[in-house]
């Protein structure tokens, strides 16, 4: 009896929300991996019966059927206990500044549930608590709910997608077959990384700009040694301007201790020159990223080294100057 109520509680926690859903073949798939001895029948069974105490509905009006939790359902919950409760009301919130709206939908039960957990508290804690941004505030672009949902179905059932998608700076919507590899949040964009067809370079797509998406049945093919951390790393959201390099920089007091307490390195150095100067060397990837950074800090921050990243800065600073000579 036991086993047959932990596998209740495993099979409630596995379906989705409306309008997404699960099928019975898939269930069966996720129960056997975490151990459950289970037929697809019994799977059915027990949505059935399930079915009678839990807002649960069951999608037949096409192939494959699927199961899910009603729209707007209230999902019951673990009771969370305080601290657990409010990490999850601020985490949400800081979510609220990186994703859309339609994702952020997804976790409105739990929202709830965190809040009655709180209750009283909560007011006063938000009456305590706020989350900045250091840059400047933008709005997430709109994604359409059912789309964005096809594609976190086929990140998780690692299988393909046929989209359209419209590139940067075209007019048109272009066709692909996609294999999913990964889901990247920067900022306030999220970027499916992905190959096409047969080929194996890894290519990112921004997610609100996908038109239409259709999940198909077919596995995803993975590149051979592919590693979504290793991509990252390698510079791929980033524009690399060569092999990592060694800075040198002088800077303002405030910077100075701004950067002791976030490094731009492991191999970071910050050494006093006299009251007004500091000068700081790491190791850092040399992009474009670093160069829109150290304009951002104006006259607090001078590059001396290496003589390339110099000039590249003196050149972008008089362009900047050019601009405003008539001021």
């Amino acid at each position: 009896m036991a086993d047959k109520v932990q596998r209740f509680f495993e099979l409630l926690r596995l379906l989705p929300r409306y309008p997404r859903k699960a099928s019975p073949q898939d269930l069966r798939s996720w129960l056997l991996q975490k151990g459950f001895q289970v037929t697809e029948r019994t799977v059915q069974r027990d949505l059935q019966y399930l079915r009678q105490f839990f807002p649960l509905r069951c999608d037949d009006r096409n192939l494959p059927y699927g199961w899910g939790w009603m729209d707007q359902a209230n999902i019951p919950l673990p009771t969370l206990d305080p601290p657990t409760a409010l990490t999850f009301v601020l985490a949400q919130e800081r979510l609220q500044r990186q994703l859309p709206p339609s994702v952020l939908s997804l976790l409105e039960p739990y929202r709830a549930s965190a809040e009655a957990a709180l209750n009283y508290n909560l007011r006063t804690w938000r009456d305590k608590v706020r989350v900045l941004s250091r840059g400047q505030p933008l709005q997430a672009p709109n994604i359409d709910a059912d789309l964005l949902d096809t594609i976190y179905e086929a990140l998780l059932q690692e299988r393909q997608i046929r989209a359209r998608y419209l590139p940067r700076n075209s007019h048109d919507a272009r066709p692909y077959l996609i294999h999913p590899l990964g889901l990247v949040l920067r900022d306030q964009v999220g970027y499916l990384v992905c190959t096409l067809w047969e080929y194996d370079d890894p290519l990112q797509f921004a997610l609100h700009r996908f038109q239409d998406a259709e999940l198909l049945e077919q596995r995803r093919r993975i590149p051979e040694g592919f590693d979504l951390d290793a991509y990252i790393q390698s510079g791929a959201f980033d524009i690399v301007d060569g092999e990592p390099m060694q800075i040198e920089l002088y800077l303002q007091p405030s910077m100075a201790f701004h950067l002791s307490e976030t490094p731009l390195s492991d191999d970071q150095v910050i050494e006093m020159l006299d009251t007004q100067t500091y000068r700081l060397r790491a190791t850092v990837a040399n992009t474009l990223q670093l160069r829109w950074w150290l304009l951002g800090f104006g006259a607090q921050v001078e590059v001396r080294e290496p003589a390339t990243l110099r000039a590249d800065m003196a050149s972008r600073a008089l362009a900047l100057a050019a601009l405003y000579q008539d001021a």
